[in-house]
């Protein structure tokens, strides 16, 4: 099973990025996973979730405080150890390494990225300590080459140990309606790519461009190895939309050869937005392939992004708004591929949330779909 964390991306982001690398009539790999649903990410307290406490969520089945949740429930010293969903004392690759299926963990920026607390727990900023946790999970970690908490190097997948919890905390089991789910599924992997989070929430266009151009490829290689080995399982999900990131253009009535700049000759309406009445218009200039340009109230001067072509064989301009540089709700979407990826449209079509994420990951890996739970809020343990 593969589970893909593209952090921070919403359709908007996705659509962005095809437009640019495969042109607007064109298809990404993750336009090719054949199952979707909208997704839902809200936190305990909060309707926008975050990048530790989805990824929490997401691991345990049970919704957190999103600021500092990380696989706990809460922030510094008033974090609580939970149970997860099944009622199992950690999260579900913990559960899945204590029943003998190797797991492995894949990320492009640091160990303290989010979706890292699928193995590890407690404070985020301890790297030490999550870097002893994964050793002893004995399970396969793949940091991004030269990072500095594992010395550059790639670890070579192998099968993971027993976990010491299962042994320290018995199973809370709680009840689950039995549906026929299949589960041939007998490793895991979670992968995340936190830089299209990190560039969007500092808009930085191209920088996210990029982060979404390796995670379809990646989407790729999983999808040719789909091919070969039928009983799996690829699912997407982000938590959040990382700065807003919508696709404005200027209006051509002629075939451009090459991207033209982002002033007031290309948007005559200038930049500002909606002003109240009597009230001075708030600046919002597109941002463009090396940025905004050096005057963000007047002219610009950066050049746009220009698409590859579309059906006609024609390439079109266009640049980027962003609405701020915090996380956003909305416009999220899930998609899958493989082993009971039809579950997104058969059983989700109302509602796929950070929860149904873990149910659908534990039916894949246990052969149950675990029922959605009555108080949805993380249990102590």
């Amino acid at each position: 099973m593969i589970f893909f964390h593209p952090d921070g991306t919403g359709a908007n982001h996705w659509s962005a990025a095809r437009m640019y690398f495969k042109g607007p009539d064109g298809y990404l790999n993750w336009d090719l996973l054949p199952h979707l649903a909208l997704y839902r990410g809200h936190m305990k307290y909060n309707l926008i979730g975050t990048s530790n406490g989805g990824a929490t969520t997401h691991a345990f089945g049970a919704r957190v405080d999103g600021t500092g949740s990380f696989g706990k429930d809460g922030n510094g010293p008033n974090a609580v150890p939970i149970h997860s969903l099944s009622g199992y004392p950690g999260s579900i690759a913990r559960e899945a390494a204590n029943r003998g299926m190797p797991v492995g963990l894949v990320n492009d920026s640091h160990i303290r990225a989010g979706t890292s607390c699928f193995l590890m727990v407690g404070n985020r900023e301890d790297w030490r300590g999550h870097r002893q946790m994964i050793r002893g999970a004995r399970a396969s970690a793949i940091p991004p080459p030269g990072s500095s908490w594992a010395a550059g190097k790639r670890t070579r997948v192998r099968r993971a140990r027993r976990s010491s919890t299962a042994t320290t905390t018995k199973s809370a089991a709680r009840p689950s309606t039995p549906r026929p789910v299949c589960a041939p599924t007998t490793w895991t992997s979670s992968c995340e790519q936190e830089a299209s989070d990190n560039f969007g929430n500092q808009n930085n266009a191209i920088g996210v461009m990029q982060a979404l151009h390796d995670t379809d490829q990646a989407i790729g290689v999983a999808r040719d190895y789909l091919r070969l080995n039928p009983d799996i399982l690829i699912l997407t999900a982000a938590d959040s939309d990382a700065g807003g990131m919508q696709v404005t253009a200027p209006y051509r009535n002629a075939v451009v050869t090459d991207a033209g700049n982002i002033d007031t000759h290309s948007f005559p309406a200038g930049f500002d937005t909606n002003p109240a009445a009597d009230a001075p218009g708030l600046p919002n200039l597109p941002d463009g392939v090396e940025g905004r340009g050096e005057d963000p109230k007047a002219t610009g001067g950066a050049k746009m992004f220009l698409s590859e072509p579309d059906a006609l064989g024609q390439r079109m301009e266009f640049g980027i708004l962003w609405t701020g540089l915090s996380d956003n709700g909305g416009g999220i979407i899930s998609r899958a591929a493989g082993v009971n990826a039809g579950l997104l449209n058969a059983l989700f079509p109302a509602r796929f949330d950070n929860i149904d994420v873990y149910r659908m990951l534990y039916a894949t890996l246990f052969g149950r779909l675990l029922d959605y739970p009555s108080n949805p809020a993380a249990q102590r343990r």
